[in-house]
């Protein structure tokens, strides 16, 4: 994985553009679980809208990135990278108040820093069997959607998923959180495209 240091410094964008709505809160927090128990009190509030619909704030971290004019967008151009494979390593949000259940969302993006471990595919796979060896149940964590995945390289993340049994170890959360598109836009047909297609 060639990683151009500038140029991956130098890519961003400026107004993304997005919403999310009750439907989009209520998914992400069935996703991470609640709602298993009907009756609970303290979790029906953030998956059911009667009742004062409030928005796990975990939800932060996945809000769709947006859609932006080509020309606020700057995408790697010397950087051969899979992004299904790199990790979000660090991720800090400061919380004013808590999300409203339905926003518009105005957003910019930059590189903050870059740091190459030097992991490769082998070290993942060398981690699988590992944590096998040992009795360890590994559960592993993706990006898979961002604007930079091919459908390919989404194929390829399936596949490897599958090829190593980890099927029932990822949660499916994991495969959707970027499916939280605005309408019209582009690349969730694309996505659903793997599925018809496999």
């Amino acid at each position: 994985m060639a990683i151009d240091y500038d140029d991956m410094m130098q890519s961003g964008a400026t107004g993304l553009v997005s919403r999310y709505d009750e439907k989009d809160v209520m998914l992400y927090a069935l996703g991470v679980g609640m709602g298993r128990d009907p009756l609970d009190e303290k979790e029906l509030p953030f998956v059911y809208e009667n009742n004062g619909l409030k928005v796990v704030p975990t939800f932060a971290s996945v809000i769709n990135r947006g859609e932006a004019p080509p020309e606020r967008q700057r995408m790697p151009q010397k950087s051969q990278i899979n992004f299904a494979l790199v990790v979000d390593g660090e991720r800090r949000i400061t919380f004013h108040k808590p999300l409203p259940p339905q926003c518009d969302v105005v957003t910019d993006e930059r590189m903050l820093a870059i740091l190459d471990k030097g992991h490769t595919r082998a070290d993942f796979e060398a981690a699988v069997a590992l944590c096998r060896e040992t009795g360890l149940t590994l559960v592993p964590t993706f990006v898979p959607f961002h604007p930079w995945m091919s459908l390919d390289d989404y194929c390829d993340l399936l596949d490897t998923i599958a090829r190593l049994d980890l099927v029932d170890n990822v949660a499916p959360i994991q495969l959707a959180i970027r499916l939280l598109l605005p309408a019209g836009a582009s690349r969730p047909r694309a996505a659903f495209a793997v599925f018809r297609k496999r």
